[in-house]
């Protein structure tokens, strides 16, 4: 089995992200990945996270993932796809952003309608996010700077 934070430091440094940094072997093996508390902070961007648990949640992230295309200009957003069983009506899927949710359904299990809500789902998120950076294109503009006389 990986390690999950081998298996991530090793991807960071092999995209030049992050410099590994020699450890003495009595705190670490020398395989040991450690990033130098000098490494810029670093973040990533448009991350899509699966929290679902049935294979009805799991096929609604699928196709919500592979319809999925970051909007342009968009940053500094992680939408998680939650799911809430509901033992014999189905489920319900919650599509978060900015840790507010956007978009709540509840899943037939019938995988086209699976797949038009993936898609309405998309289309919520995709119009969230260019009305968000909007606002903040607005409220950073000029004709809101200055001493508020």
């Amino acid at each position: 089995m990986i390690n999950i934070d081998s298996f991530i430091a090793g991807f960071l440094v092999l995209s030049g992200l992050i410099s590994p940094v020699q450890q003495q072997e009595k705190h670490a093996p020398s395989s040991a990945i450690v990033v130098d508390a000098t490494t810029p902070d670093l973040e990533i961007d448009g991350l899509v996270v699966d929290e679902t648990q049935t294979k009805l949640g799991h096929d609604f992230y699928e196709i919500f993932y592979s319809q999925w295309e970051t909007p342009r200009n968009s940053k500094d957003f992680t939408i998680v796809i939650k799911e809430k069983p509901l033992p014999r009506i189905g489920t319900q899927v919650t599509i978060e952003i900015h840790e507010k949710p956007i978009f709540i359904r509840f899943l037939q299990p019938r995988f086209d309608a699976i797949e038009e809500t993936a898609k309405q789902g998309v289309h919520f998120a995709e119009q969230y996010l260019f009305n968000f950076e909007e606002i903040k294109r607005n409220l950073e503009s000029e004709d809101l700077h200055g001493s508020g006389i």
